[in-house]
């Protein structure tokens, strides 16, 4: 078995939580309240289940959660339309219905809709103030921290799934535009505990290990590129028309090449990842509201459509192949 998982929090009073939680139901009508209140009323200390919150300079680390077994593999199809081509899969907990969840590396931390949390009986910790998202620059979004006592990705199981449960019915700028709208995202903290990860958008699949080592097909390989997790977020090393920069590597986002300096869309002349060359490709600039990260460019899925994407941790490579 790996290694206990890591969750950033900022520390504070649980009580400061519990009123902003109070203040914000009071504004809404009474079913959401119910909901609040309900999944208020399964609140733990975080040690009833072997997790630990310990301090760090970032504010908190929450250790014990994200638990792998060993040995296990992820196949699942993607449930969007072809058109889209979305990482939005079906996951389940144990003895519940399944629920449709966005994979985005780009997301720091997991989330999920307050009628999610109740369907895979998540428990809220105490102790832990709401959290904001990082990645996306959205004031209306905060989300308290749960356990799910176990996440199930086919038949790869996530112990002690850490996820924070949104405030709201809905995940807003979470849903990174997808149609319908997914109940959960999986994040950074926990993807970055796999060993393997791989995006097939031909194939419309995503493919997960906990702790299979990932072997090259050399009759498939188009290219491979170092890759490396920044913290919680995910950097490729590229080539901008030559130029040198790290780009975050983000499926969920649809586009081909976010760069934030630009005033308008442009044309890449070349991008390269490693090995792999790429030629005309469309760049978007920085949206309004920008996501987080915003110095880094982006690279989005569509310059993927055709190629299976495999992020290996470690060594730290991304592999580019033919399906």
């Amino acid at each position: 078995m790996r290694a206990s998982g890591r969750q950033v929090f900022t520390l504070g009073m649980g009580v400061t939580a519990l009123l902003f939680l109070g203040c914000q139901a009071a504004a809404r009508d009474r079913s959401d309240v119910v909901t609040l209140q309900d999944l208020l009323a399964r609140m733990k200390d975080p040690r009833s289940f072997f997790l630990q919150v310990l301090p760090d300079e970032s504010g908190g680390v929450v250790v014990g959660g994200n638990r792998l077994h060993p040995n296990e593999i992820a196949r699942l199809r993607f449930i969007s339309s072809k058109r889209t081509r979305a990482p939005v899969v079906a996951v389940s907990g144990i003895k519940t219905k399944p629920v449709t969840a966005l994979i985005d590396p780009a997301s720091t931390w997991s989330w999920m809709t307050l009628p999610t949390a109740l369907e895979l009986q998540a428990t809220p910790l105490s102790g832990i103030p709401f959290q904001s998202p990082g990645h996306v620059f959205d004031p209306a979004i905060s989300g308290v921290v749960c356990r799910v006592s176990t996440l199930l990705m086919d038949a790869l199981s996530v112990e002690s799934a850490l996820v924070l449960a949104t405030t709201t019915p809905s995940l807003g700028s979470l849903e990174r535009g997808c149609r319908p709208a997914p109940d959960m995202v999986i994040g950074a903290i926990l993807l970055a505990r796999l060993r393997s990860l791989v995006f097939d958008f031909r194939g419309m699949k995503f493919m997960a290990a906990s702790t299979f080592p990932y072997r090259p097909d050399p009759a498939k390989l188009v290219g491979s590129g170092a890759f490396r997790w920044a913290g919680n977020l995910p950097l490729v090393e590229a080539r901008v028309n030559g130029i040198p920069r790290e780009l975050v590597f983000d499926p969920a986002g649809d586009y081909e090449l976010l760069l934030p300096e630009l005033r308008e869309p442009a044309t890449v002349r070349q991008l390269t990842i490693g090995d792999l060359v790429l030629r005309s490709v469309e760049a978007i600039p920085r949206p309004d509201p920008p996501p987080g990260a915003s110095s880094y460019g982006r690279l989005g899925r569509r310059c993927f459509d055709d190629l299976r994407v495999i992020v290996v941790n470690p060594p730290g490579r991304i592999y580019f192949e033919h399906p």
